[in-house]
């Protein structure tokens, strides 16, 4: 079974599908985290694309994925905490627009679903509509710009960092997402949307599992 979450930045998508999996069994894909791992790697190559290019296929980028865990590493080295910060969100645009580093995430990703665990639980913007559009539930994540400000605020590593740059990186990144020319941020035509402006975190992980639980009875 797979149960994809897509929405924009700072939706709570990375959150809910980690408490998601973590109460459901199922086996947690961070995509967000790879893309902001690939955007350590073009950092280091000094946003220079031609080095970047030649680099991503070399497995400098590494990822694990274990139940509700997720961790990332660049040249061997534990960057988890590294991808929450703001440098790291002032770029992931650019890099998650780019052909050859989507192609490597969609390699990455269709080879965990097919070594065959049972069930996963992925988030991201396009999971739904290119990567997996066969998924058994697809569930299209929303929230007020100042709920999302506040959510992103809470998940980075810096703490000096104000809630209006957050807004004002969460609003230029809808932008980027949404008119980007491959895979742009939409909603699938048989995803649910579920706005979670006005609801708890509890409330919209039960939400989740209700309907993941109706599905395997």
């Amino acid at each position: 079974m797979i149960v994809v979450i897509d929405g924009p930045a700072g939706a709570g998508k990375s959150s809910t599908a980690k408490a998601v999996a973590r109460k459901s069994g199922f086996n947690y894909i961070d995509t967000g985290a790879m893309y902001r791992g690939f955007t350590a790697l073009f950092l280091k190559c000094h946003k220079n694309s031609t080095l970047f290019f030649e680099e991503i296929t070399k497995e400098r980028v590494q990822f694990e994925f274990e139940k509700d865990v997720s961790n990332v590493f660049l040249d061997g080295e534990n960057i988890t905490d590294e991808i929450r910060t703001s440098r790291i969100n002032d770029n992931v645009s650019e890099v998650a627009a780019m052909s050859p580093v989507r192609a490597e995430v969609l390699v990455f990703l269709k080879r965990i679903v097919d070594e065959g665990k049972e069930a996963y639980i992925a988030e991201g913007r396009d999971l739904g509509t290119v990567v997996f559009p066969y998924a058994d539930l697809k569930i299209f994540l929303t929230a007020d710009i100042d709920i999302r400000a506040k959510r992103r605020l809470s998940e980075m590593s810096e703490k000096d960092v104000n809630v209006d740059k957050v807004k004002e990186n969460l609003l230029s990144r809808d932008e980027k997402d949404s008119t980007r020319q491959e895979a742009p941020l939409l909603k699938a035509d048989d995803a649910i949307e579920l706005d979670t402006t006005n609801l708890s975190f509890d409330e919209q992980v039960d939400v989740i599992l209700d309907k993941i639980n109706k599905l395997l009875k």
